[in-house]
């Protein structure tokens, strides 16, 4: 079973959303995403913890879904994103390596969904570069943040 029955959470809900971080860390290992190597053993329940889809914290619930939709190709990398800045170590080098790999992910999403011939696959393309500078030119207060959450830890 896949919920123990702790109060205030929907058992229903949690179990889909299981399941739905399941998925993505297949398709992410079937398409090849770099992640780190405590990303593919990580406990599914750690992960729905971090993962909140497309968007900072700051972003309302529903703003986020609307974007996670938008850029449904990317989930998976957007789930590997959001376990890398868990670890943030608050170092520029390792923000900027982070949003290399949510681009370098992203592509491989793109080639791995679409086929070279469909026009599909470098409109997707293009959205990557712009996932890239959103998290590049955007991300670095949920780097910092995420840092000085975890050395309080």
């Amino acid at each position: 079973m896949c919920w123990d029955g702790e109060p205030g959470v929907d058992g229903i809900e949690f179990c889909k959303k299981l399941e739905h971080i399941r998925e993505l860390r297949n398709k992410a290992k079937q398409n090849g995403l770099e992640a780190p190597e405590s990303f593919w053993y990580a406990p599914l329940e750690e992960l729905s913890t971090i993962y909140n889809g497309c968007g900072p914290e700051w972003m309302s619930k529903f703003s986020r879904k609307a974007l996670t939709f938008a850029l449904r190709v990317f989930e998976p990398a957007i789930l590997i994103h959001d376990y890398r800045f868990e670890l943030s170590d608050g170092k520029t080098d390792a923000f900027n390596h982070a949003n290399t790999e949510i681009y370098q992910n992203c592509v491989k999403q793109c080639k791995a969904t679409y086929g070279w011939y469909n026009p599909w696959r470098y409109r997707w393309w293009r959205r990557a570069a712009i996932v890239w500078a959103f998290c590049q030119y955007g991300g670095w207060s949920a780097w910092t943040a995420a840092y000085d959450k975890n050395k309080d830890c």
